[in-house]
């Protein structure tokens, strides 16, 4: 089955312009997918795959899978042989009579108005040390290490701009200097599936960003990255920082100034998305900003306060305010 993995997860890069990421993410669940097959002594050929093979190697990942991790490995599977049926390697998709595991509704958890303010214009913090990684690399000389001054200005841009933009912490991370046109206030996007779009960012976000941006060309000549390094945001020795080096600025900024260890930067997406809505922004526009190819997926926000829609009521229904006639 290798050969046909192979060509799928080619086909869904260049077809779909998925993220390197996604397709990693497909790889390992066909890859857990294939050691099942073998576990239990199934054929090797994918023309004899049946949907009880599919519904067999779901029920061995219940230990261990949530149901939403079930899901997308269904949802894989489904892909996968839907590949090889449009390809004639196959004569039935397997995978398309198993039903979808039930999923428990979660609302996006965010921080209130308040909060995401404070946040924003206290975080300040250096990102963590990994001190074990840190060891294993070749120190710069004490000349090389920037200052923690540019650091802490870097941190609030990331802050600003994840709360102000509603990015994703990926497509932060793949910012280079020319996606941001602050004279414009606005942020060029690259999002799920290359698709991109541009957003408005506010004034304080402008002038975070641009506090930063003055204070990078010094960190990036200190620091053994190359010049030519165009990623806007940069870690202390000049390197681009990755998502997970984010994530750990925020949640570190989330301990520091909030008193929470559960800050993460989509928190900060649900954030701009619920406070857009609760003032009164409208669903489809607030789609386009997100980047959300489905209004069913932006729906997720429109959790306001019963407040909010008593407010609403009040203003729109034309019976709303009509006095009784007994």
């Amino acid at each position: 089955m290798q050969a046909e993995v192979d060509a799928f997860l080619r086909g869904i890069r260049v077809e779909r312009g998925l993220a390197v990421s996604t397709a990693e993410a497909y790889g390992r669940d066909l890859g857990q997918f294939g050691a099942y097959l073998v576990s239990v002594g199934a054929p090797g050929d994918v023309a004899g795959m049946t949907a009880d093979h599919v519904r067999g190697f779901l029920a061995s990942r219940f230990a261990t899978d949530s149901p939403a991790t079930r899901s997308r490995k269904l949802a894989t599977l489904r892909s996968f042989f839907r590949f090889l049926l449009e390809r004639g390697a196959v004569e039935k998709n397997p995978a398309s009579p198993v039903p979808m595991p039930k999923l428990p509704r979660k609302l996006p958890r965010f921080l209130d108005t308040h909060e995401a303010v404070t946040l924003a214009e206290q975080a300040t913090l250096a990102e963590p040390v990994d001190e074990t990684k840190a060891a294993a690399q070749a120190k710069p000389t004490c000349q090389a290490k920037p200052n923690g001054e540019a650091l802490e200005v870097r941190n609030r841009a990331i802050v600003e701009l994840l709360y102000s933009a509603g990015i994703r912490v990926g497509e932060l991370a793949a910012l280079d200097c020319d996606d941001v046109a602050l004279s414009e206030k606005q942020v060029r996007v690259w999002g799920k599936g290359g698709r991109e779009r541009v957003v408005p960012i506010g004034v304080p976000c402008v002038d975070a960003v641009q506090a930063w941006c003055a204070l990078r060309p010094g960190v990036l000549a200190r620091g053994k990255a190359s010049p030519a390094t165009a990623r806007l945001f940069l870690g202390r020795y000049g390197t681009p920082l990755t998502a997970r080096q984010v994530q750990n600025i925020v949640r570190t900024a989330g301990v520091a100034f909030l008193g929470r260890p559960d800050v993460h930067p989509h928190m900060l997406r649900h954030s701009c998305a619920t406070h857009l809505l609760d003032a009164g922004g409208d669903l489809r526009g607030i789609q386009e900003f997100l980047g959300h190819q489905s209004l069913s997926t932006t729906q997720r926000y429109t959790h306001v306060t019963a407040d909010r829609l008593r407010e609403v009521y009040a203003k729109a229904h034309p019976l709303a305010n009509k006095e009784s006639n007994g």
